[in-house]
């Protein structure tokens, strides 16, 4: 054989030949820019994700916050709607105006409003 032949023949010569050719080189370098963009894509999307997680998450716990905001709110009301604030003074002022002996000022003006009440009822 010719040393000519020899070289032609070996094993590694036609990937070689490919390499310097051109062929080859681009091929992987396609395969690995495709790997790399999947790869990176695939980040992103993870990224979004998570992000929309958390978006979701603090609209739901928002939401929760201003039910509990204008559920206490009402309670609120309720409670100091409930609570005669104005008759448990006058009943505190009657039954210390009583205790101390004194007679109450303020009798004409109660047996004033309850007759009024009365004459409302029977109407």
């Amino acid at each position: 054989m010719s040393p000519v032949s020899d070289f032609f023949t070996q094993p590694g010569f036609g990937w070689g030949a490919l390499f310097g050719a051109g062929v080859v080189g681009p091929v992987i370098a396609g395969w690995s820019l495709r790997a790399s963009d999947k790869r990176k894509a695939d980040q992103e999307h993870s990224v979004l994700n998570r992000k929309e997680v958390r978006e979701d998450q603090l609209r739901e716990q928002q939401t929760v916050f201003d039910a509990a905001t204008g559920l206490a709110a009402e309670c609120s009301d309720v409670l100091m709607n409930a609570i005669d604030t104005k008759g448990m003074f006058n009943a505190l002022r009657d039954a210390f105006i009583t205790g101390t002996g004194k007679p109450d000022p303020n009798a004409a003006g109660k047996l004033d409003e309850a007759a009024n009440k009365q004459r409302r009822r029977s109407v």
